[in-house]
């Protein structure tokens, strides 16, 4: 009996987690074409503007060139197969905005509880700020996801003491910080983190993959 009534409660769990899962898909991806570009989606699409070269434009900001290349590749396939741009464009944003649900969920259920991994879900799928960054043509959404998944790395690291953790995590780390250095806010927390816990070797190793892959764009210009 009692484990019939375990399968049913695992069973509405799934349903409701389903549902509000759906909810915040619906909500990153409804009528996300409803308007022109606002003015710092604009200024994300700078390089289509002005006589520079796309590379000449990159070497010219001051933050990292994630948001620019991810823009710019979903422009050009816009244009080339007629899509409507302001949709597809901000397409990935969104995308990235409802993977960093799933991997808050994913985390919250795997180091908490499944009611943890529920609860995270909702404040994630509803929140009114997440809603905003999946839905506009800039940087937040992406250092969100990848601030999750290094996280993620970290604490699988910090569990089973696997050397490849620290490099995903230094891995999703970079990537981050190459859309922009926000990312700082969860790298220097993740430094702190192998400092403290004696990690030294896997601090160095962590490091190392940001300035490896990071620099080659940031230290020449």
């Amino acid at each position: 009996m009692s484990k019939v009534i375990n399968i049913k409660i695992f069973n509405r769990l799934q349903i409701i987690t389903g549902l509000i899962f759906l909810i915040g898909i619906f909500f990153r991806i409804y009528n996300l074409g409803f308007s022109n570009f606002q003015e710092d989606e604009v200024s994300a699409q700078n390089f289509l503007f002005g006589e520079l070269t796309f590379w000449e434009f990159l070497i010219s900001r001051q933050v990292g060139p994630g948001q620019y290349v991810v823009a710019n590749i979903f422009n050009i396939i816009a244009d080339f197969y007629n899509l409507n741009k302001q949709f597809f464009v901000r397409l990935p944003y969104a995308i990235a905005g409802i993977l960093t649900m799933y991997f808050v969920y994913d985390y919250a259920k795997k180091y908490f509880s499944k009611s943890a991994g529920v609860i995270a879900l909702i404040l994630f799928s509803t929140s009114g700020l997440l809603i905003a960054f999946s839905r506009f043509l800039q940087y937040q959404s992406f250092i969100l996801l990848f601030s999750i998944l290094s996280i993620l790395f970290l604490s699988k690291f910090l569990k089973n003491n696997n050397q490849k953790y620290i490099f995903f995590s230094g891995l999703t780390s970079a990537i981050g910080f190459l859309f922009h250095y926000d990312a700082l806010s969860f790298i220097l927390p993740i430094i702190v983190i192998l400092f403290v816990t004696k990690n030294y070797i896997s601090l160095i190793k962590y490091v190392f993959v940001i300035f490896f892959i990071s620099m080659f764009f940031y230290i020449p210009y």
